[in-house]
C-alpha cells in the first residue's frame, strides 16, 4: 500500500500511513523502509531521510539482510535528490565492496 502512494505521487500519505503502522506497532520488513526513504528523497526531506538512516545502521544492518542492495540504493538516492554528495559517495562506497 505504502508503495502505492509513492507511485502516485501522494508522498504524504505515504508517511502517514507509516506512523499510523508504527502506532500499531507494526514490523517493518527492508522494503517499508525502502519505500519511506524514497517518499523522503521525492519530498527532498533530507533531514528525516538521515534519521531513518541513522536507525537503520543501528537497528537493521547489524544483521544479514537479505536483499539489502535495494535499501542501501534507497538511501543512496535519497543522499543525492537532498544534495549531500558526500554523504551519497560513502554510501555507494559500501555497496561496492
Amino acid at each position: 500500500m505504502m508503495s502505492g502512494f509513492i507511485q502516485n505521487g501522494s508522498f504524504m500519505g505515504a508517511i502517514v500511513l507509516l506512523q499510523q503502522m508504527q502506532a500499531e506497532e507494526f514490523n517493518f520488513v527492508p522494503e517499508i523502509w525502502r519505500s519511506l526513504l524514497d517518499a523522503y528523497a521525492n519530498l527532498g526531506a533530507l533531514k528525516l531521510g538521515k534519521v531513518v538512516h541513522g536507525y537503520l545502521i543501528k537497528n537493521l544492518f547489524n544483521g544479514p539482510i537479505q536483499n539489502s542492495v535495494h535499501l542501501e540504493t534507497s538511501i543512496l538516492n535519497m543522499y543525492l535528490r537532498g544534495g549531500s554528495m558526500s554523504s551519497a559517495k560513502r554510501c555507494f562506497d559500501i555497496i561496492t565492496n
